[in-house]
């Protein structure tokens, strides 16, 4: 019996130096699509827009999953996007080697909070016209 204690008190003692304390961001998970603003205007999303979902993995990599509808107003799925995220601090994020056009590596930085189980991301971007959006997109956790 006390063979039996002491190596049972043995192999429940660990080094607690060696233990990593590995801290789950916010962002992990599986998001779908629920609304979206452009300047502050609410721009109405199709029950086929609301299928998109963009899951965080925390290894650092993501992979979003767009629907659009066709010409004959069938939803369809678009290849799947892959890429990589990193927090930057202060609700801001990177998100990388997205290649949405093939061969064209892009690189966002968003800010990403977290209210309420929902994810809100927001960003701006120029237009070949010189004219700047602000976009606000909102996701549902799934």
């Amino acid at each position: 019996m006390s063979i039996l204690f002491v190596t049972i008190s043995f192999n429940s003692c660990n080094d607690d130096d060696d233990d990593e304390v590995v801290v789950r961001d916010k962002i992990i998970g599986e998001w779908q699509w629920d609304q979206e603003f452009e300047d502050g205007v609410e721009n109405t999303l199709s029950v086929c827009d609301k299928k998109s979902t963009i899951e965080f993995f925390q290894t650092g990599t993501f992979t979003a999953r767009d629907f659009i509808e066709d010409e004959n107003d069938v939803c369809v799925a678009l290849e799947p996007v892959n890429g990589t995220w990193k927090n930057l601090g202060n609700s801001m994020y990177e998100l990388g080697d997205l290649e949405i056009v093939p061969d064209v590596s892009l690189n966002l930085e968003v800010k990403i909070t977290f209210p309420n189980n929902k994810m809100v991301v927001e960003y701006s971007y120029t237009d070949e016209d010189d004219i700047t959006y602000n976009l606000r997109e909102i996701y549902i956790k799934i």
